[in-house]
C-alpha cells in the first residue's frame, strides 16, 4: 500500500484536488444547478466537494514541502502521514454529522477543535521534515 503513496502520486492527487476545488469555488453554481429545476441538492454536492477538496489540500501541504529534499525526507513524513491523515479525515467526516445548533451566532466547538488538530498536524509534519533533513 505504501508504494502507491509516492511523490508522483501525491503530486497528481494534489493537482486533481486543486482543479476540483477551483472549479467548485469559482464556477457559478446557478449555471450548473438552477434552483427551480434541481433544488438545493445539486448545490450541496458542489459545496461538499469544495469542503472535501480544501481539507485534502490542507492535509497534503507538507508533502509539497518535501519535494526539494531527498527521498528519505518524504518517506519520513509519509510514515507519519499514513496514520495521521486518515485519523484527521475521519474526524472531519464525523464533524459534518454533529449538530451544533445555529451556526449564525457561533462557528461551533467542533470546528475549533478540528482547527487545533490541523495546526498540530502541520507543526508535527514540519518538525518531522526538519528532523529528517538534518540526518
Amino acid at each position: 500500500m505504501l508504494s502507491y503513496f509516492s511523490k508522483l502520486n501525491t503530486t497528481l492527487a494534489l493537482l486533481a484536488v486543486v482543479i476540483i476545488f477551483s472549479f467548485s469555488q469559482w464556477y457559478a453554481f446557478d449555471y450548473i444547478c438552477p434552483r427551480n429545476v434541481v433544488g438545493d441538492t445539486c448545490g450541496d454536492i458542489f459545496y461538499n466537494a469544495k469542503i472535501f477538496t480544501s481539507t485534502v489540500f490542507y492535509l497534503l501541504i507538507p508533502a509539497v514541502l518535501t519535494f526539494p529534499f531527498r527521498k528519505s525526507v518524504f518517506e519520513a513524513w509519509r510514515g507519519f502521514a499514513v496514520w495521521a491523515v486518515p485519523i484527521l479525515f475521519a474526524l472531519f467526516i464525523a464533524s459534518m454529522f454533529i449538530d451544533e445548533g445555529n451556526s449564525y451566532y457561533s462557528f461551533g466547538f467542533t470546528s475549533f477543535i478540528l482547527g487545533i488538530l490541523y495546526v498540530a498536524y502541520i507543526l508535527a509534519s514540519l518538525i518531522i521534515i526538519g528532523l529528517a533533513t538534518r540526518k
